[in-house]
């Protein structure tokens, strides 16, 4: 079902581009030349902009070096480091309101660690920091040593 509407809707496509050259054909010859060259810039651009992404992701036979490798470790590290603080934090910002209220909270465990915050949340903003390290890594490997750029303080 799904493959015929697919060729139904590819089809569609060639019909209105073949009455879009018909039209262009009657009015303006020149005209014909401009929607076909048009079409060969968009397919030139695709294939470009392909190419392009599969040698910055890595591409095809490319191998990741023991370089990126330790870079993106490392950056996946920060990350966690980042998130076990943020939930550190924000464990302590919630002990010191509900202490500021009166009300008894009584620990959970996360982890192996005492935690006053529901273990969700924990997971929640542990889970943001391994996607934030995932995103520093590959964002400054980019900038680094495919850019080429260079930070000066």
């Amino acid at each position: 079902m799904q493959n015929k509407k697919k060729t139904t809707k590819k089809n569609a496509k060639k019909k209105r581009r073949a009455s879009k050259a018909v039209l262009a054909k009657k009015s303006n010859p020149s005209a014909v030349l401009a929607i076909k060259k048009m079409e060969a810039k968009t397919v030139l651009l695709t294939k470009n902009f392909l190419k392009a992404a599969q040698k910055d992701m890595g591409g095809k036979g490319s191998k990741t070096s023991f370089k990126q490798f330790i870079y993106m470790t490392l950056s996946v590290l920060i990350g966690l480091l980042a998130g076990t603080m943020l939930r550190f934090l924000a464990d302590i910002v919630y002990l010191k309101r509900s202490i500021a209220r009166g009300i008894e909270l009584e620990p959970s465990y996360f982890l192996g660690l005492e935690s006053y915050i529901p273990a969700s949340f924990c997971a929640l903003l542990l889970f943001c920091g391994l996607a934030f390290g995932i995103f520093l890594g590959f964002w400054g490997w980019k900038a680094v040593y495919v850019e080429g750029r260079r930070f000066k303080l």
